[in-house]
Parts: structure tokens; C-alpha cells; sequence
């Protein structure tokens, strides 16, 4: 039992290391599709799209889950499944992002940092 508790934690430990080092790289990926100027409004508008998909989910899970007379949850199995294949997307979607950038490059339209003049320049100097 012991064992069995200990790889239990093991794997959920896993998880979540996995899950953070997943959105570390997603994030970092997100901050190059958008133009400097846009770059704001750009990550807000995905934020608000990634918690409308979480309430999403979770309405969608109580359509799913039901409790049998038993008193057993019911659906676990299709809404692992369900999760589990949408989850093997953002892989694929990442590397196409990713890929698209490497041949159109990153957004280069000017941010509002770009018409300020750097330390040690004057405004003249600025490009």
C-alpha cells in the first residue's frame, strides 16, 4: 500500500512539473506571434480565452460525470479520454506555431518602445 501511495505521488508530482515546464514554453512561444504594439492586448484576449475554456470545461464535466445509485461517479472514463485527447494537441499546435515563425519570422511591426530614444542616444539617433 505504502508502494503503491508513494508512486501515486511520484506521478502526480510528475504532473505537475511537467504541466508548469508545458506552460513556461507555451508562454514563451505566445509572446512572439504578436507585434510588440499588439503584444498586450495580444496576451490578454488568449488569458480570457484560456479561462473561458476552463469554466467551459468544467460545465461540460457535469454533463458528462453523474452519480450512479450506488453512490459511484459515472463518466470518469469518457472525460479522462475526452481531456486526454485534447491534451495531445498542443503539441502539434505549438509546432505548427512554432514552425510558422521560424518561416515568417516573429512580429516586427514597431512597438510604442521602438519611437523612444535608447540611454546614451539622442533623439536624432534613433532609428
Amino acid at each position: 500500500m505504502i508502494a503503491f501511495l508513494l508512486l501515486l505521488t511520484s506521478l502526480f508530482v510528475a504532473f505537475m512539473v511537467g504541466n508548469s515546464t508545458r506552460n513556461v514554453s507555451v508562454t514563451a512561444l505566445s509572446t512572439r506571434v504578436a507585434a510588440p504594439a499588439e503584444r498586450a492586448r495580444f496576451l490578454s484576449t488568449q488569458s480570457a480565452v484560456q479561462h473561458l475554456a476552463a469554466a467551459a470545461g468544467a460545465a461540460l464535466s457535469t454533463r458528462i460525470l453523474s452519480v450512479s445509485p450506488e453512490g459511484r461517479l459515472v463518466g470518469m472514463r469518457s472525460l479522462v479520454l475526452f481531456s486526454a485527447g485534447l491534451s495531445v494537441t498542443l503539441p502539434f499546435l505549438s509546432a505548427a506555431v512554432a514552425r510558422r515563425l521560424r518561416t515568417t519570422g516573429p512580429s516586427t511591426a514597431p512597438g510604442k518602445d521602438d519611437f523612444l530614444p535608447r540611454a546614451g542616444t539622442s533623439p536624432s539617433e534613433t532609428p
